[in-house]
């Protein structure tokens, strides 16, 4: 294992306790498993490593690569909360948006997103929730990459 500081082991535990606390709400896991990725607050060689020895017991029915996939799905929502684009489809209060930006509801939608090039996403975000009138799926997002940006 790595050694790590007082500071970065203070992190790690945070973002173990959100993701925790919030087994089943799956935005506040992926951004807390993207943290632990981005920066590297594991003590452990590498993420897949630390995944397999921190989270085997409490994720029993879900594969490692799973949550690899909800800490690349925390980097997708990050960077749509950042560039807020989208138009508030939502009430304000809905947990579907925030900064008034429509946020992706679930893991597959931003598996698609995922795909697409970085610098694309925002803009392929906002003309899908746009196409489906505010109920955007996972096929919808990828349908509006290829027609947006072929290959």
């Amino acid at each position: 294992m790595t050694e790590i500081t007082p500071d970065t082991k203070t992190r790690l535990e945070a973002c173990e306790r959100r993701a925790q606390e919030n087994l089943f709400g799956w935005r506040e896991v992926c951004a807390a498993f993207w943290e632990i990725k981005r920066d590297k607050l594991y003590p452990d060689k590498t993420f897949p490593d630390y995944i397999k020895r921190r989270w085997a017991s409490v994720y029993q029915d879900l594969s490692g690569n799973y949550l690899y996939k909800l800490a690349d799905a925390g980097e997708v929502l990050q960077q749509l909360q950042s560039a807020a684009l989208v138009p508030l489809v939502q009430s304000e209060g809905d947990a579907n948006c925030t900064n008034g930006t429509m946020l992706p509801q679930n893991e597959r939608q931003t598996r698609a997103l995922k795909d697409v090039p970085p610098e694309q996403r925002a803009e392929v975000w906002q003309e899908t929730v746009t196409r489906t009138d505010g109920k955007p799926t996972a096929a919808a997002v990828t349908q509006t990459a290829a027609e947006l940006f072929p290959s």
